[in-house]
């Protein structure tokens, strides 16, 4: 298992919305299969044994999400997590790829450093949301993300 840059997905479209979260429209060059989802920057991508992790935040300054997807070469979401606190502002920064399934990267503050690992196999967690830290769906979910703050 090894995390490497990847060139796959290109940003076709951005769709505003004034009560919700923008949505991006992702083109997949392989499968030149289309990803909806929430957000309006495709930030960072990268391939990890025929899957796609993307880092995508909603341009929003003061009150920034970003979105950590890990997509499946059918462009499906496998796994996904938001790390967002109200009112409060967000720069994806100093992402780099430590161990073959590891990412560190800062967001909230340029001191702060968050580690994602992508497992092998994922695991059914009980319960997933621990603030400022999101999933879709908080109970047992079949996790292959796991972030956590040091």
């Amino acid at each position: 298992m090894s995390i490497v840059d990847s060139t796959h997905f290109g940003v076709i479209s951005v769709k505003n919305c004034d009560d919700e979260p923008p949505q991006i429209h992702l083109y997949h060059i392989a499968s030149k299969k289309i990803l909806e989802t929430t957000g309006a920057l495709l930030e960072a991508q990268y391939s990890i044994d025929g899957q796609y992790l993307l880092f995508i935040t909603e341009d929003a300054p003061f009150a920034e999400t970003l979105h950590i997807l890990l997509i499946d070469p059918d462009t499906n979401v496998i796994d996904s997590i938001e790390l967002f606190a109200p009112y409060t502002p967000g720069t994806l920064r100093n992402i780099v790829v430590v161990q073959p399934n590891k990412v560190i990267f800062s967001f909230f503050d340029k001191t702060e450093t968050w580690h994602l690992e992508v497992l092998q196999k994922p695991y059914i967690q009980l319960w997933a949301n621990e603030f400022p830290i999101k999933r879709s769906s908080p109970l047992l979910h079949k996790t292959w993300l796991t972030l956590q703050k040091k």
